[in-house]
């Protein structure tokens, strides 16, 4: 799936199948992704090489992590996975 948005100074944000997999059973939408590409609240998160991670923090104990890649032209979501945070305390 490819959205044509204006993100990260890319044209497009596209999602690989993982990712739509993964958002589907999470309950993630392409727009609370999109959301957090824009306004991140961390980014620079540890993950694999030639990808990039970042974090929108969406209540006081939930975030949004969203693992991509920056492509010439667009963003490619690998994945999105909602974060606990009252866990990690």
């Amino acid at each position: 799936m490819v959205i044509r948005e204006n993100v990260l100074g890319k044209s497009a944000v596209e999602f690989c199948r993982h990712a739509l997999d993964q958002m589907e059973i999470r309950g993630i939408s392409a727009d609370d992704v999109i959301r957090a590409l824009r306004s991140p609240t961390e980014t620079g998160l540890p993950c694999d090489m030639f990808r990039s991670r970042i974090r929108r923090q969406v209540s006081r104990l939930k975030a949004l992590d969203v693992v991509y890649e920056e492509r010439d032209d667009r963003i490619l979501v690998i994945t999105a996975i909602t974060i606990d945070l009252k866990k990690r305390r």
